[in-house]
């Protein structure tokens, strides 16, 4: 990579964005080849959307530095209600380092959103903001969803990209009277993107393994008894949904 890539900083509202958007918004800015590098909260004297008092001190934005590397990463983010989970906190995080794992997301920060009244004490400690990141050279099976798709495609008569944020990844268009989704897989290597596993059409997208769509292995069971009965809807029920 060039010497004249330079790190990149980005402030994202951790208190009142939602956690998606921050997510989509790291992985646009991270679409011209960066990775996580670190974090530094900021503290805001008021109120705020996660401060039910006039007065106190709480997290308020996050910035967020990115490295460059050889490719862009992926971001999924996370708030999780620290006062309001009925099990443990290292519990339900357990759970959700287990599904973005499987995945292909790895746990790069965990940032605690704080928010202190004045001249008494609490609440203390209201959220953890985790943040996820898949790099680049990610090879485990991706399932897209709205927070890594592209807003918009530029899609012309002759070809249609990759619906991932920052693939280049370029296919023919399938016509009409062409080569379509239910075609013969063998007939479609054209149109498979090589990254991220999926083929591409005007419209959809349908993954090369179909459970990579499902989230529980009971649902992977069920799904792979539809396919040999035949069935083929549930193929692209993940690209509808992202």
């Amino acid at each position: 990579m060039s010497d004249s890539v330079k790190q990149k900083l980005i402030k994202m509202n951790i208190s009142m964005d939602s956690p998606e958007q921050t997510a989509h918004f790291l992985t646009t800015a991270a679409s011209d080849g960066y990775c996580y590098g670190g974090h530094a909260t900021q503290m805001k004297v008021g109120g705020g959307a996660i401060y039910i008092r006039n007065y106190g001190v709480y997290t308020d934005n996050c910035l967020f530095w990115l490295n460059p590397a050889s490719g862009g990463s992926l971001f999924h983010a996370w708030r999780i209600g620290y006062q309001s989970i009925k099990n443990s906190l290292e519990k339900e995080l357990n759970r959700l380092i287990e599904y973005e794992n499987s995945i292909g997301f790895n746990l790069t920060a965990l940032i605690p959103i704080d928010a202190f009244m004045k001249d008494e004490a609490g609440p203390g400690t209201i959220a953890y903001y985790a943040l996820f990141e898949r790099q680049a050279e990610s090879k485990s099976p991706l399932m897209l969803d709205r927070w890594t798709l592209k807003p918009e495609r530029v899609i012309t008569d002759e070809n249609i990209p990759c619906p991932v944020i920052g693939c280049d990844f370029v296919s023919p268009r399938m016509t009409a009277d062409g080569l379509n989704l239910n075609s013969s897989k063998e007939k479609l290597s054209s149109y498979l993107c090589p990254k991220h596993r999926i083929y591409i059409s005007p419209s959809t997208f349908e993954y090369e393994e179909p459970t990579t769509s499902l989230l529980w292995p009971e649902d992977k069971k069920t799904a792979l008894k539809l396919s040999k009965a035949g069935k083929r809807t549930w193929e692209q029920n993940g690209a509808r949904k992202g």
